[in-house]
């Protein structure tokens, strides 16, 4: 196998007719197999194919703070009405 060589990942930046991917440079065999653990492909055609089947999620949801089981009732205001 020939150093420098791109590994490649999808979804990516790149936009292509079969959808998307990115790349990254790996300079020896090290860091070919570390990217390879990491979730990249050796080819972009692999990497493509990997997300076909992976549901398409166009929203981000952010997790709600779960209730507190126990709250502790709002303390009594102090001081004198204001007058409007």
């Amino acid at each position: 196998m020939d150093f420098p060589r791109y590994v490649f990942t999808s979804p990516g930046p790149e936009k292509i007719k079969e959808g998307s991917y990115g790349t990254r440079l790996v300079s020896d065999q090290d860091e070919f197999d570390s990217a390879i653990k990491a979730g990249f492909f050796e080819t972009m055609p692999e990497a493509v194919e990997s997300t076909k089947d992976k549901p398409k999620s166009t929203e981000i949801k952010k997790a709600e703070p779960e209730a507190d089981p126990n709250p502790e009732p709002e303390a009594p205001k102090r001081g004198r009405p204001r007058s409007a």
